[in-house]
């Protein structure tokens, strides 16, 4: 079981604190719950900022979506790779962006760990505010990337420091 939270559902919002809980606690909440049907259909999600929260829950993979009113669910396949970017972090125009890139990069790989690694440090057209790895000033940015491998009976997780790497 892996759980992703991204701030924001699908727009920018505007921020109503304070919230009831954090979206770090409730991603760790979600491992209480048998399965991810459980959490959608029992956790209290009222009072909760919005976020987007990708799910791989034993052989199923969900997008989960939470606007602060309404569940969005979506049932993907897990044969195909996706691309998502915070809402709050980039409008729509830097996240067509972003997928035009991974949708360009998606047409040359075989999706082996290294190439989706080499995706994450160097995709973008040189702007620093949205490319995939992002530097606003220093004031908000990219700092590491987090590479889950899950394999037939074993899952591998590298996190890799951005900032001591020198990025």
């Amino acid at each position: 079981r892996v759980v992703c939270v991204l701030n924001g559902a699908f727009t920018l919002h505007k921020r109503k604190p304070p919230y009831r809980l954090s979206r770090g606690i409730m991603a760790l909440d979600f491992f209480s719950y048998k399965t991810a049907g459980d959490f959608f259909g029992q956790f209290d999600f009222a009072n909760i900022e919005p976020f987007t929260m990708v799910i791989y829950d034993r052989t199923e993979l969900f997008e989960y979506r939470w606007d602060g009113k309404k569940q969005y669910i979506s049932f993907l396949e897990t044969d195909q790779p996706y691309i998502w970017s915070s809402a709050t972090l980039y409008d729509a125009n830097a996240r067509a962006r972003r997928e035009q890139w991974f949708e360009q990069w998606k047409e040359q790989q075989t999706y082996q760990p290294e190439a989706i690694r080499h995706f994450h440090t160097h995709a973008g057209d040189g702007d620093p505010w949205n490319d995939v790895i992002m530097n606003r000033n220093n004031l908000v940015r990219t700092v590491s990337i987090t590479q889950v491998i899950k394999q037939k009976h074993a899952v591998d997780m590298h996190y890799f420091d951005l900032l001591r790497a020198g990025h």
